[in-house]
């Protein structure tokens, strides 16, 4: 594949390595999360403390992660995206190495923020890279095709991860994400070529900094789509924090079993990402918002009503969720590519503002939700309930806005 080579020029298979490599360094933020999943209350009697305090160190990795999306941007816009890339793996696998050998939840949470910052690069610079070469539906098609590979991962993740629990440790997850981060490193360095055709010299000057933050932050468009994406991520982020206490404490499954029941959910997540990418170029990117904040509301109405009933069994926080991740890869990948839309000369920069704004609020909900007790899903259900409608109201005013 040729940098900046356009669509209309890109090849079919030239394009499937695209999106592939796009997915595989896109997984790197979703296994540091989802490997860590089976494993929190196994973390939690090793180091001598209770799940909420691990609870805080997942929000630390989303909070890393949020901080992270202000540095990567601007400096693959001033320094190409690959070579931004290849220093975030490196430091993902630092921190990975790092946690592994973490005494006490304060040493394990410090490690996990710096995790975020590698994470960060992730998806941010998948969706600039995206950016440089492609627009409007087609942009959504590719990165909901880049769903699909991160969604495979997550399938895998969990399960390897409730196993490597059980039978070797915590630990062991972390040996895991390590492994995974050089095998990424390995391919991204030589089958990915760089796809900024015009880097900006003046990207990391305070000048051009405030330029362009001014210009980003003073188009409401783009602010409505990023919280959009916000409300969308912490979904997902309500659901990893509380699933491995509802699910292993107060259900009393195995950490292996977990990540078998995690992988259904992650079906949900490919089913998802396979039919947004086809459908959202018939029907566009509002449909596709508008269907995935609907079914992310229905999903939760369905969590919360067993709950209620006193349902204490796998399927009925299982199921939702699945159907939950259906609508949460209709909507975010499509949020994204609107809310980048009006920027293809500082798309870094803008990604890194629309990934902020998301993965801080990931770690509110996160750092919010670790304060409640978590024995049965009603905390979850109503949380992804505020979220999904505000997600529905925010949606139409903002199609209001692009109609006018």
């Amino acid at each position: 594949m040729e940098g900046g080579e356009p669509m209309a020029a890109m090849k079919q298979l030239d394009f499937f390595i695209f999106a592939l490599l796009l997915g595989l360094f896109s997984i790197i933020g979703q296994v540091a999360v989802d490997t860590f999943l089976p494993a929190m209350p196994a973390v939690a009697a090793g180091l001598g403390t209770d799940v909420g305090a691990v609870q805080m160190s997942l929000a630390a990795i989303f909070a890393g992660a949020g901080v992270g999306q202000l540095i990567h941007g601007p400096l693959s816009d001033r320094f190409g995206r690959k070579p931004v890339i290849m220093a975030a793996l490196a430091l993902y696998v630092a921190t990975a190495i790092g946690s592994s050998y973490s005494a006490n939840v304060e040493a394990l949470t410090a490690w996990r923020f710096a995790q975020g910052l590698a994470i960060a690069a992730g998806r941010q610079l998948a969706n600039a890279s995206a950016r440089d070469l492609l627009v409007g539906d087609r942009l959504g098609r590719i990165l909901s095709y880049t769903l699909v590979v991160a969604a495979i991962s997550a399938i895998v993740a969990p399960i390897a991860a409730g196993h490597l629990s059980e039978a070797f440790g915590w630990r062991s997850v972390f040996y895991y994400q390590t492994g995974l981060g050089i095998l990424v490193m390995v391919l991204i360095g030589f089958f990915f070529t760089e796809t900024l055709k015009v880097k900006d010299l003046d990207a990391l000057s305070p000048s051009g900094l405030l330029r362009n933050y001014r210009e980003i932050l003073r188009n409401p468009i783009f602010l409505g789509y990023s919280l959009l994406g916000g409300i969308t991520l912490a979904q997902l982020s309500a659901f990893h924090s509380t699933s491995p206490q509802i699910l292993i404490q107060g259900f009393g499954l195995g950490p292996a079993t977990y990540g078998y029941l995690f992988a259904i959910v992650m079906v949900g997540h490919v089913i998802g990402a396979w039919l947004a990418g086809r459908l959202v170029v018939t029907y566009g990117i509002q449909s596709m918002l508008l269907a995935g904040m609907l079914i992310s509301l229905f999903s939760a109405i369905s969590t919360l009503i067993p709950a209620l009933a006193g349902m204490r069994h796998w399927s009925v926080v299982i199921l939702p969720m699945a159907l939950l991740m259906v609508g949460f890869s209709f909507a975010l990948p499509q949020a994204a590519a609107a809310a980048l839309t009006p920027f293809p000369h500082i798309a870094g920069t803008a990604a890194s503002i629309a990934g902020f704004t998301q993965f801080i609020a990931g770690a509110a909900t996160a750092a919010v939700l670790s304060r409640f007790d978590h024995e049965t899903q009603v905390p979850l259900a109503i949380t992804l309930i505020v979220l999904s409608i505000s997600g529905l109201v925010l949606g139409e005013i903002l199609r209001r806005a692009v109609r006018e």
